[in-house]
């Protein structure tokens, strides 16, 4: 789950990505499985974050690179909505899939691809935003 916070209050203004975690759904609904390198991404056209998201046995036996659109929220609510504006990772058994369980990262690099490291099979690839 990624959890956005107000600096100046402390609450919670921001969540996506688990919604049984606030009593907002099922497991079937989740989209983020052990994700991590979480950064913000500049000059994308809005609030979005770019992130490795692992998978995870038994649920989902494939990684995927996620980048998500925060849409703005009103004053005092919470926000649970989100956009995938662009992923890459296909599901397991498709050309392309891969999977891994920790230790891996994601940059968008100045011409718009984006590097994708699989740390525990010591990998390193670049994809289009076409994928």
């Amino acid at each position: 789950e990624l959890i956005m916070v107000d600096r100046q209050s402390g609450s919670i203004v921001w969540r996506w990505g688990s919604p049984m975690n606030w009593g907002g759904g099922t497991r079937l609904e989740q989209r983020l499985f052990c994700q991590h390198a979480a950064h913000f991404v500049e000059g994308a056209g809005g609030n979005r974050v770019l992130l490795f998201n692992n998978g995870r046995q038994p649920d989902r036996h494939w990684s995927s690179v996620d980048e998500i659109e925060i849409p703005t929220a009103a004053a005092g609510a919470v926000s649970t909505t989100g956009n995938l504006a662009w992923t890459f990772g296909p599901p397991a058994g498709r050309q392309g899939s891969f999977y891994c369980t920790h230790i891996s990262s994601v940059q968008r690099l100045g011409n718009g691809n984006t590097l994708v490291l699989m740390g525990p099979q010591a990998i390193v690839f670049e994809v289009t935003p076409q994928g």
